[in-house]
């Protein structure tokens, strides 16, 4: 059942993938005429003096040159599926939140935040996680300005179905789930009051920053990235690296527990 569910989706993103090919083109041509007919109106602003009208777009050329640009790197990443590639996804969805439950302590105090792989590469880059109200200037999610959305072990099955992308369309790379730790107790502890936690900076807090999850497919560009934004590139790992290290420190936890217990009893 289970082969014939991968020979499914790898037909339909076949298919999907020789559409994507030829949309490519036509919408970085759309992207780049919406631009030109902004900057023709944003000359006639500057012409007639209005400071306010000229912010505002100033602040549309920002945000559609960004998505352009962004649109542009993006299809850089379109490439043909494998089913190796849709097989790993496809396990990945149904077993590592499970796994995760299954293998995290709560006093790790480990959030969760999924993003695409043009957002991962964003992140790295710039050093962390904000808010796109920190990075924009205004609003570009549910986000408030400093906090950014996670969730934890047990409702992570979000963050890798919903915003790491990684069943959503197999002609393109899958996201990341980004692992940090919650700065105290505290903010762990009000974690499902509104599964948000404030910016983290890997620069100047490298010890919250966990782990950078993905597929194997990309390992290679995460690391490149990562030296890029100076980021521990150690951190990047697949799915299973990030399950067999948290099952080896478990183990070894246990482990130094019962030699504790062992020791005392010996000396009584």
């Amino acid at each position: 059942m289970e082969d014939t569910i991968i020979e499914e989706y790898f037909q339909s993103s076949c298919s999907n993938f020789e559409r994507k090919k030829k949309q490519v083109p036509l919408n970085i041509a759309k992207l780049a005429k919406d631009i030109s007919a902004v900057e023709k109106e944003y000359q006639e602003a500057l012409e007639s003096g209005n400071k306010f009208i000229i912010k505002e777009y100033e602040k549309i050329l920002y945000e559609d040159k960004y998505r352009l640009k962004n649109y542009k790197e993006e299809s850089l990443l379109l490439r043909a599926p494998s089913k190796e590639d849709i097989a790993y996804r496809t396990r990945q969805l149904e077993e590592f939140p499970n796994k995760i439950a299954d293998s995290i302590p709560e006093e790790k105090k480990l959030c969760f935040h999924g993003t695409s792989i043009m957002g991962a590469k964003n992140i790295i880059l710039t050093g962390g996680i904000s808010s796109g109200a920190d990075r924009f200037g205004h609003s570009t999610s549910y986000d408030p300005p400093g906090k950014i959305s996670v969730t934890n072990k047990d409702t992570i099955h979000t963050s890798v179905k919903d915003y790491m992308h990684l069943v959503d369309d197999f002609c393109y790379p899958a996201g990341c789930i980004f692992v940090v730790t919650a700065k105290d107790q505290e903010e762990y502890k009000n974690l499902p009051s509104g599964w948000m936690i404030c910016n983290v900076d890997f620069r100047k807090n490298p010890e919250r920053l966990v782990a950078i999850i993905s597929t194997p497919e990309n390992m290679e560009r995460l690391t490149q990235w990562a030296n890029e934004g100076e980021i521990d590139s150690s951190k990047v790992m697949d799915f299973d690296k990030f399950i067999r290290i948290q099952n080896n420190e478990k183990i070894n936890t246990q482990t130094n527990i019962f030699n504790m217990m062992k020791t005392k009893e010996i000396t009584k």
